[in-house]
């Protein structure tokens, strides 16, 4: 029997909700009827309590300090009923939310904690170009059921209508029908919209609805740069394509098709689109194969990292079914405040911006994050000191929530208990605010997990199926709390407030401002940069605790004299850095005592560079901070040697490829750069190219002052060392310059005119 609810939709015909879950290998709706509905304020319904207002709605029933208001739920409807009310300055409560979701914030209901995952990737005809990707016939498609799943294909016996429609009733029948969500890697742009289609042009209408979608290489783009990011913090995601990422996490990529394709064709094919085509024709067993280990891949990606896992775990504590919405932090903690907020009779507005066809307008503009800019150079026993949590803290020690907000300005002390943020808000405090609960609640969630992690790594078992369970939750309940500020700073969603979002703000600007680095030289500790809730102090670690200690105290008079609750703000200590080097603001690199380096900023970790850029700057910051005695001459001669490397034709395509992403349509492009002309000529051969595509290319030459490329499949070999140069060196030349000042690099800027400029 079932574990819990896998999915559900809302039957409009019925008037049901329909809860589904698994009986053995029968997918199960229980039926609940529900109606519709949304609330308003019994003062608010009061002012609307006319004939008008009774034709426009089903029925009515009181609910607290509420009016529960049923309706059509059909949007169209909503729509008129909504625009009918704010006419009259009446705001609906929650009118924006769905059926189900409208259902599962007043319903608990339990979850199925392990979804069916269906791990998919089809192969198609894409002759017809990337623009037109609905006529994408699909050649083969492969799957497995879940991580763990043994990987099976279907490949069409024709190219032809025929083939594709009992090929797709197959995969229907034998695959989505035992699935509640199905997961590919850019499913989003690509797989999940030729999969509706190709269905719907063969008039075959499989239940959608009781499946969800989920495009894993956006998790893997949300992951990487939240909670997923690599242990080191050094892994650079050149490309968010499949193969990349795969030779980036697991350590091999997927199968070379166009490789495959010239041995069996004798020739190499014209581009990847005709490529797929010859290997249906030609060699099909080998098409299955590379259809196939794309879908192994994915799955392996998945015992390895546990993404989608960890993301179904928080769209089940935010009271939501995994989806592709869970990608949104947004719309999960949206999900936990409401449910947070039906729990105890709270009602909160609509977004202001569901029922109209233009994007929110923000409030205004307040400042954000503190950054203390860095100035360039090199120093030795430094020390980072981390506010943990700060924003989360803060709005906890002000009460700060949009219902609690007492005015701006205001005259303060009040009648009521109140506290004054530094952007002169005023917060009630007799009453706690939904966020402040909403921060103390994910800390106790969090609590029992922090816990068993620190058990399970004092005993060795960080390896062990208990920790990464324990670690999933952790993380789960982290991304909830720190998520909190966002929901008040985004015009998007329905928490909105600008006074609510710059109370945050600039209270944790003014103790980093005017009390920890002020302090800091108090005491004679320079601060060497700061950023939003860290600072980088030249001490070590024993003398930034003590400076920690001291600030404790001041922090807390501050905090009490406003009227906030003391002893919440807290600062500690990450192992101090053995040396340091500084190129910018926010730009830096150290080794720590650990051995560890760490990285920010440069461009070694960046992936609009090439590898050659990425791995000159590594070698000399390896020499910079990890030499006993530094020279610069010694430097300076590593310097030379990759320069002659590049200048002698002895560097592999590997090293040069260049990756840009094409972020807008291509039509919109004013300037075409190399990527996007080659983006246009991808378009043109039927190669895979939407908005967001990282595409590959090496500089071969400059024609009319525009440099010209191809792509890093189509390079012949033959590049253009100047202009390489000019693109590689300034980023190593930044660090030598802050480590060495008084050495004149500028020398090497220049290149031997005497030396070809073209090689092969």
């Amino acid at each position: 029997m079932s574990t819990g609810y896998s999915n559900a939709y809302y039957d409009y015909k019925t008037g049901e909700v329909c809860l589904l879950f698994w009986d053995g290998d029968e997918r199960v709706a229980e039926r609940i009827p529900f109606r519709w509905y949304f609330y308003l304020k019994k003062d608010d319904y009061a002012k609307v309590d006319c004939p008008a207002f009774d034709s426009m709605v089903d029925d009515l029933e009181d609910d607290g300090d509420h009016v529960r208001i049923y309706s059509s739920s059909q949007w169209d409807d909503r729509r008129e009923l909504v625009d009918w009310l704010r006419s009259r300055e009446v705001e609906p409560l929650e009118a924006d939310l769905p059926p189900v979701n409208r259902f599962l914030t007043d319903n608990p209901v339990e979850f199925d904690p392990h979804p069916r995952l269906l791990f998919y990737d089809l192969e198609s005809d894409a002759r017809a170009g990337f623009g037109d990707i609905p006529k994408h016939r699909i050649l083969s498609v492969s799957w497995c059921d879940g991580a763990d799943g043994e990987v099976k294909c279907i490949v069409a016996k024709s190219n032809n209508d025929e083939g594709e429609r009992d090929l797709l009733i197959r995969f229907f029948t034998e695959a989505v029908s035992k699935a509640d969500v199905l997961v590919a890697w850019n499913g989003k742009f690509y797989d999940d919209v030729v999969i509706k289609a190709r269905a719907k042009h063969h008039d075959l209408y499989p239940r959608w609805r009781t499946v969800n979608f989920l495009d894993m290489m956006e998790l893997f783009k949300h992951s990487y740069y939240g909670y997923g990011r690599d242990a080191e913090g050094l892994g650079v995601k050149v490309s968010w394509s499949l193969d990349n990422i795969a030779k980036t996490v697991l350590g091999h990529g997927k199968v070379d098709i166009m490789a495959e394709a010239t041995e069996v064709l004798g020739s190499r094919p014209g581009g990847m689109a005709q490529c797929v085509v010859d290997m249906h024709r030609a060699a099909p067993d080998r098409l299955v194969a590379y259809n196939m280990r794309d879908v192994a891949v994915m799955a392996e990606l998945e015992r390895e990292k546990g993404y989608v896992e960890t993301l179904t775990a928080l769209s089940h504590v935010c009271n939501r079914f995994l989806s592709g919405w869970s990608l949104s932090v947004g719309y999960l903690n949206d999900a936990f405040v409401l449910r947070y907020g039906a729990e105890r009779g709270m009602r909160f507005p609509t977004k202001q911006h569901a029922f109209t066809d233009s994007k929110p307008e923000k409030e205004g503009k307040y400042k954000g994050a503190f950054v203390l800019e860095s100035e360039p150079g090199l120093f030795e026993g430094v020390t980072t000191v981390d506010f943990g949590s700060l924003y989360p803290n803060v709005i906890d020690s002000f009460n700060i929530s949009p219902e609690m907000l007492l005015g701006k300005d205001a005259e303060w002390p009040s009648a009521v208990p109140s506290c004054q943020a530094a952007n002169g808000a005023v917060f009630r405090t007799d009453v706690l605010g939904v966020f402040p609960a909403i921060i103390r609640k994910t800390k106790e969630g969090r609590a029992p997990y922090k816990k068993k992690m620190m058990e399970l790594e004092q005993a060795g078992d960080e390896e062990s199926a208990e920790f990464r369970e324990a670690k999933k939750y952790s993380q789960v309940w982290k991304l909830i709390g720190v998520g909190s500020y966002g929901v008040l700073g985004s015009p998007w969603l329905r928490f909105y407030s600008v006074d609510c979002a710059e109370a945050v703000t600039l209270t944790a600007r003014h103790i980093e401002e005017n009390i920890f680095l002020p302090e800091a030289r108090k005491q004679g500790i320079q601060p060497l940069a700061g950023d939003t809730d860290s600072g980088i102090l030249h001490c070590w670690e024993d003398r930034a605790k003590e400076f920690c200690d001291h600030v404790h105290p001041i922090i807390d008079e501050y905090v009490s004299g406003q009227g906030g609750t003391p002893g919440l703000i807290r600062l500690d200590t990450s192992p101090s850095y053995q040396r340091i080097v500084f190129t910018a603001k926010k730009h830096y690199a150290g080794i720590k005592v650990t051995g560890k380096m760490d990285v920010k900023g440069l461009e070694m970790i960046k992936s609009d560079g090439c590898r050659y850029l990425r791995e000159m700057q590594r070698r000399i910051l390896e020499y910079v901070l990890e030499a006993e005695v530094l020279d610069p001459a010694v430097a300076e001669q590593v310097v030379r040697v990759w320069r002659d490397r590049l200048f002698s034709g002895e560097v592999d395509v590997e090293d040069l490829q260049i990756t840009q992403a094409v972020n807008k349509p291509l039509d919109s492009y004013k300037v075409d750069g190399v990527h996007v002309r080659i983006a246009r000529e991808m378009l043109r051969d039927g190669r895979e190219v939407h908005e967001g595509a990282k595409i590959p290319y090496i500089v071969t030459r400059e024609r009319n002052g525009k440099q010209q490329g191809v792509h890093a499949d189509d390079f012949d070999g033959k590049y253009d060392a100047h202009l390489y140069w000019d693109k590689v060196w300034p980023a190593t030349r930044r660090v030598l310059e802050a480590a060495f000042r008084d050495w004149p690099w500028k020398r090497l800027n220049r290149h031997n005119p005497a030396q070809r400029r073209m090689f092969k």
